[in-house]
């Protein structure tokens, strides 16, 4: 039978009974690892402090959240893609399986599946201070939305932006953010990505979709709710 494991509160398709949950359990954990924080290892000391002061409830709890939930949904949504997308190109698809064992090209197709799923769509930032971009003033304090998926289909920056092709390089994307705010964890999403499709890639051509892809109503992540796949 089938098993169904879900991180409790923290998935973008969660409901507020969930996150409700997810929020009393790490609520608990926290409450539970302060009393014992000087006897742990020296990682964890890190973990719960900041320049020598631990961490607020309110600052471990943020904390523990962006590196579970950045961890899991940016990643499991670029795998879900990128199959999606390779089911979509059988001919991109082809050309992977057949060149499986050359490290550049398996590293070129995550390059390309991240800037086509482009895993987080947008952020906001706050201006700092008055700025003019291309002749629009944005004013301090302004609210900027910043559109990740639009800026990797830019094509002052990608030739053909709207062709999924895995030996794209050089590839510049944005999937994981710029300067200050680049991703954390991109090494490791890079990593999980490449395991991931090496092993999966042999089995995709065995495989086809079938039926409209579902989505999660979700503006900062967009998530996958359901595709179903058949063998072909």
């Amino acid at each position: 039978p089938r098993r169904q494991v879900r991180v409790v509160g923290l998935a973008a398709d969660g409901t507020e009974q969930d996150r409700a949950a997810g929020a009393a359990l790490l609520d608990h954990l926290v409450a539970q690892g302060r009393p014992v924080r000087v006897d742990r290892a020296a990682a964890d000391q890190l973990f719960l402090e900041l320049e020598s002061e631990p961490l607020t409830p309110q600052q471990l709890l943020g904390y523990i959240r962006v590196l579970i939930a950045a961890g899991n949904e940016t990643t499991r949504n670029a795998a879900t893609g990128g199959m999606i997308a390779l089911l979509q190109h059988p001919d991109e698809l082809a050309f992977l399986v057949d060149r499986l064992e050359e490290k550049e090209m398996l590293d070129n197709g995550v390059e390309e599946i991240l800037r086509w799923t482009s895993p987080v769509i947008q952020f906001a930032r706050v201006c700092t201070r008055d700025t003019e971009i291309d002749g629009q003033i944005i004013r301090a304090g302004d609210h900027v939305g910043i559109w990740h998926a639009s800026a990797n289909r830019d094509e002052r920056q990608f030739h053909e932006p709207y062709r999924f092709d895995v030996t794209r390089y050089p590839n510049e994307h944005l999937a994981f953010g710029h300067g200050a705010h680049f991703c954390l964890g991109a090494h490791l999403a890079r990593w999980e990505l490449r395991a991931f499709f090496r092993t999966v890639l042999p089995l995709l051509p065995s495989l086809r979709l079938e039926g409209e892809l579902e989505r999660v109503g979700h503006l900062h992540v967009g998530p996958i709710q359901h595709q179903m796949v058949v063998p072909s």
